[in-house]
């Protein structure tokens, strides 16, 4: 199941992001929906900085790693997740740039780098705005 649900066709205006960095399917169906639609963040630093995910809220630059998948082998990839095993063991290979520029980087290759959230920054924040709810600060 996609996390973009088909809704008469408004998966038609998504980005295209390459190829699926696990089959290598790209395209779409005939339908013209796009086949490869969701986005997954790793643990591991992105191999081309400044083309990954970051996080706002503890300050971390966009260097986080990212594996666009199709459907099918995103079912693999949360399967493996819920039985608390690494879901990148079963990964390909890896975006290197932003997806749509459809470069890949074999996962052997891959120099895996930890690139975590700043836990104690986004527990400083919940604290915060637990003590000082947003409606109060006006």
């Amino acid at each position: 199941m996609s996390w973009f649900p088909s809704w008469d066709g408004q998966m038609k205006d998504m980005p295209d992001l390459g190829r699926c960095c696990n089959c290598g399917v790209t395209g779409k169906n005939k339908a013209g929906d796009p086949l490869v639609v969701n986005i997954n963040f790793l643990s591991f630093r992105a191999p081309k900085e400044g083309t990954g995910w970051g996080c706002v809220v503890c300050g971390m630059p966009p260097n986080g790693a990212i594996v666009v998948l199709c459907d099918a082998c995103q079912e693999v990839f949360q399967a493996t997740a819920k039985d608390m095993k690494s879901p990148e063991e079963g990964v390909l290979s890896v975006c290197f740039g932003w997806p749509d520029e459809d470069v890949r980087l074999a996962w052997e290759g891959f120099e895996k780098v930890p690139f975590n959230h700043d836990d104690e920054e986004h527990i400083q924040i919940h604290e915060r705005r637990f003590l000082f709810p947003a409606h109060t600060l006006n």
